[in-house]
């Protein structure tokens, strides 16, 4: 993904607080049938593994659990309060 400077955010603390703040995220994984996105609500784990963990609930009557391959690779997107900075030109 391009990443330009000015959305760079290397401040831990910051990137803690934004997941803490906004738990509700879109988990995209891969199924029997090909890719799945479901929102689940996330929390992080800081006393856990190196970088801390995220950690999230599914409910038993949402079917992702059942359909996610095993030992896939998946992807959480954040989503938090968004802001346009406009590009130094």
């Amino acid at each position: 993904m391009y990443l330009p400077d000015y959305h760079r955010q290397d401040d831990t603390g910051a990137i803690y607080r934004l997941i803490q703040s906004h738990p509700l995220d879109a988990w995209v994984c891969t199924g029997p049938a090909g890719l799945i996105a479901k929102h689940i609500p996330f929390i992080l784990d800081c006393s856990q593994g190196k970088l801390s963990v995220l950690m999230g609930h599914v409910s038993r009557k949402n079917s992702v659990w059942q359909q996610f391959a095993k030992g896939a690779s998946s992807v959480v997107m954040l989503q938090g309060p968004q802001a346009y900075r406009s590009p130094e030109w």
